[in-house]
């Protein structure tokens, strides 16, 4: 089972979230799914030797900000990272997540 991590939540950008993913790849033989920018997340994939079966890359196209109100945010915009994690969850394809981001939106 895959752990999704919110990617582009996080106040210093994927590079933390994309870092320590990998970390807990390679430490913790975990699988994970990194949600947000394909573009971004693939960019900062390069940076990386890993095993391509343990990652997997969600599309998201939104960020719910820290000073947004969570409740309208994840009503308005499905597609936000926090949102595709909480989904994927829900869908079974994941086992849990984690986001840097507002946690009122998680």
């Amino acid at each position: 089972m895959y752990v999704a991590v919110d990617t582009m939540s996080g106040d210093l950008g994927p590079t933390p979230a994309v870092d320590g993913a990998i970390q807990a790849v390679h430490e913790y033989n975990a699988s994970v799914i990194l949600v947000g920018d394909p573009d971004i997340i693939e960019k900062e994939l390069t940076k990386y030797h890993y095993d391509k079966d343990m990652v997997l890359i969600e599309p998201a196209k939104s960020v719910i900000g820290m000073d947004e109100s969570p409740t309208r945010a994840v009503k308005d915009r499905p597609d936000a990272s926090v949102v595709v994690c909480a989904d994927l969850v829900r869908r079974r394809e994941a086992i849990g997540f984690f986001s840097p981001g507002n946690t009122g939106a998680t």
